[in-house]
């Protein structure tokens, strides 16, 4: 049986990483959250949007061939979002790198792995608690492996506790 050490120290880094990304955005959007609303009146922040390409930018470098649930979606980054919005997201998501990002790259990135038909599928939340953390309040990042069926891998980073 396979020992999933990398795929752990993938999902806890990729978390950090997005956890740390959500403080920064947090601080200075705080005062005044920029949050839109997808279908379902469902809230959405420029947080959400840089998490998850920060989390799948991580996890496509590394297993290409896996598959992805996560809830934020290229079309909407592109639809909901103004120019002024996703230039704010290429820049919180081009800090991890330190070099730009394209709006190319963080499209491709939202969607990666979407659909695709494998064993293994990683499951994404990338601000469990959206509502919460636009008042304020807690929030987390939720990332888990599930191959053949069975989850195997998790990670939650909780970046206020």
């Amino acid at each position: 049986m396979p020992d999933y050490d990398r795929e752990r120290r993938a999902a806890r880094e990729a978390a950090r990483a997005a956890g740390k990304l959500c403080r920064t955005i947090r601080a200075e959007l705080l005062a005044t959250p920029q949050q839109v609303e997808k279908a379902g009146r469902e809230p959405v922040t420029l947080a959400d949007f840089s998490s998850q390409a920060v989390i799948l930018s991580q996890l496509a470098a590394q297993f290409p061939g896996d598959a992805v649930f996560a809830e934020e979606r290229g079309a909407d980054f592109e639809a909901l979002l103004s120019a002024a919005q996703r230039e704010q997201i290429l820049r919180y998501v081009g800090q991890g790198p330190g070099r730009a990002v394209s709006i190319a790259e963080v499209t491709d990135w939202l969607d990666f792995g979407r659909g695709a038909q494998a064993t293994r599928a990683w499951a994404v939340d990338p601000i469990d608690g959206t509502k919460g953390f636009i008042r304020g309040d807690q929030f987390a990042i939720a990332i888990g492996l599930i191959v053949d069926g069975e989850a195997v891998v998790s990670a939650l980073a909780c970046p206020l506790l």
